[in-house]
């Protein structure tokens, strides 16, 4: 990523605090001062950039001296972000972070009579107004430096010397707490969080071992460690709020780990509350291994959590895909170290990540009855399947982004779209989108699929810029209904011809026959030339179908025509 960090400080560029950034970012540091003028100049060489951080030590905008205290912090503040409003709304493309800090004044005296000192309020309202500004602007994001440097101690993160010295506020040391969140949060950008959460059992959810220590033995309850153990398992459980899915690896007899789910009064996790389990007696690497196969997802979405350093060492060997914390050997700082952890952290949660569990449990229930039936097409007709399209708007934004992030499988062109991205599509005139919603007697498993048509110019051929869909709704070909209604929108436009495309990634080959078995015929090289002047994202060298479409009849498509 190529990245510019300016601001109203001294950033001290060759500082080697910046080197925390980690990964493979191109870092290019703005002169002092010229933010402002970067901001709002139309030929700015922000458009060399993907993103842009904004440091700003609160004191260097506003003169606190000469402020009337009393109010108008909003008035002072506003004009200061105008350029920052200017930038967002020409550049709606680049993501913009904002880093702030401000000065605290740390006597009880001041604070035991009076709610809020001059900077607290300021502070609150430069917020305000930057999270406001958040709900127009996609591409905005926020880092309260504040709440960060807390963890360490705010007066180890500030140094006057470097201020009067090099004009910088920033001590060595909080130059690297910057660097090192900001290291944190630039790879969301572009990796999805992990989706499951894989814990031990035995001296990780109760203390002690249940086949030795027996259900009265073990230590999980209401005092110290015992409490420990249960906050731990508070932490898995809120996770598991948001969406992560939660998976047992266990050396252990099933039987007795089961017992104790069911019937230890301290625990906090119950048996419905996991997803998939390896209880045996087998290296926990096969155990991954198959959970992931089960749940069809890959092993990099997976943390594995476990007290046993031999064990977490044996998964980085053999899973290398597979996160593997560092694990505290005091187990009262664990509850904290999970939640805190930020391989599960997102920018959102959406209503889809709070049904995660439901719809898995509905997966397993559907590859069950599926693996018995006698006749496919019989076992199909009786899901009493029911789809149907859903139009792109802002409230449903962050789930069609998340699905471009997440959605590796089946997806034909895995084309990362961001929110500005689906938002600028969204509003062309050209253009067919839509999420696919499916409910079946298994439940309703929400927006599982995406797919964007984009027509030339005359409207005689539309591209399939993406078509996408949740692995765990495979096997109902919904695929088959959701390229079937995309035809009918675009027959409805007078559009006559479809192309698609297949781009091969290490993981997407599901997709890869999909449209060769739904009436495209692979586009000829003499007409692949042709094809890119209209659509030049038609990557050279990739699999390129056509389809007439008043001729196409898609096929499986019929099993949910009486149902919509």
């Amino acid at each position: 990523m190529k990245l510019l960090i300016t601001g109203t400080s001294n950033l001290i560029p060759n500082n080697q605090a910046w080197r925390k950034l980690g990964g493979n970012h191109e870092v290019v540091f703005g002169e002092l001062n010229e933010w402002s003028d970067l901001f709002l100049r139309e030929d700015s060489r922000l458009q060399e950039f993907e993103a842009v951080v904004w440091l700003v030590p609160l004191e260097d905008i506003v003169d606190f001296n000469s402020q009337d205290f009393q109010g108008g912090f909003r008035e002072a503040l506003s004009p200061v972000l105008a350029p920052l409003r200017a930038a967002l709304a020409r550049l709606p493309h680049l993501k913009f972070i904002v880093a702030w800090s401000s000065p605290l004044v740390p006597s009880p005296i001041l604070y035991a009579r009076r709610p809020a000192l001059p900077w607290d309020a300021v502070t609150q309202e430069f917020e305000n107004l930057l999270r406001e500004l958040q709900t127009s602007e996609e591409s905005l994001y926020l880092l309260p430096l504040n709440r960060i440097f807390g963890a360490l101690g705010w007066n180890a993160c500030f140094d006057a010397r470097n201020f009067y010295a090099a004009n910088c506020r920033f001590s060595f040391r909080g130059l690297q707490v910057a660097a090192e969140n900001l290291g944190t949060l630039l790879p969301r950008f572009t990796e999805s969080a992990k989706k499951v959460l894989v814990l031990d059992c035995d001296n990780t959810l109760w203390g002690g071992v249940i086949g030795e220590d027996g259900l009265e033995g073990i230590v999980l309850g209401q005092d110290g460690a015992g409490r420990a153990f249960q906050d731990f398992q508070r932490a898995a459980k809120r996770l598991a709020a948001d969406g992560v899915l939660l998976a047992l690896a266990s050396k252990n007899s099933e039987a007795d780990v089961w017992q104790v789910f069911e019937k230890h009064p301290g625990m906090v996790l119950k048996r419905n509350d996991i997803i998939a389990a390896a209880i045996d007696w087998n290296d926990k690497s096969a155990g991954l291994g198959r959970m992931a196969e089960e749940l069809g997802l890959g092993l990099e979405s997976f943390v594995f959590w476990d007290d046993n350093p031999l064990e977490r060492e044996m998964i980085r060997q053999a899973c290398p895909q597979v996160t593997v914390p560092e694990v505290s050997r005091d187990v009262s700082e664990w509850g904290s170290s999970l939640a805190s952890l930020p391989a599960f952290h997102r920018f959102a949660v959406t209503a889809e990540d709070q049904k995660k569990l439901a719809q898995y449990q509905a997966r397993g229930k559907f590859q069950s009855e599926q693996r018995t039936a006698t006749d496919a097409n019989q076992f199909l007709h009786s899901l009493n399947l029911r789809a149907r399209a859903v139009p792109l708007d802002a409230a449903l934004m962050g789930r069609a982004e998340q699905l471009c992030a997440k959605t590796n499988q089946f997806n034909l062109r895995t084309q990362r779209h961001l929110a500005a991205d689906l938002k600028a599509l969204s509003d062309e005139a050209r253009t067919v989108l839509f999420l696919a919603h499916l409910q079946d007697r298994f439940g309703d498993h929400g927006n599982v699929g995406l797919v964007i048509a984009r027509m030339d110019a005359d409207g005689q051929t539309a591209f399939l810029d993406t078509f996408l869909l949740s692995c765990r709704v495979l096997g109902r070909h919904l695929e088959a209904w959701m390229l079937a209604h995309c035809i009918a929108q675009l027959r409805e436009r007078g559009c006559k011809r479809l192309l698609g495309e297949f781009l091969a990634t290490e993981r997407n080959a599901p997709a890869k026959n999909f449209l060769g078995a739904h009436g495209f015929l692979e586009v000829a090289e003499a007409e692949r030339d042709a094809a890119r002047r209209v659509f030049p994202e038609i990557q050279k060298g990739s699999a390129l179908y056509s389809v007439d479409l008043e001729a196409v009849k898609v096929p499986h498509s019929e099993i949910y025509e009486s149902k919509n």
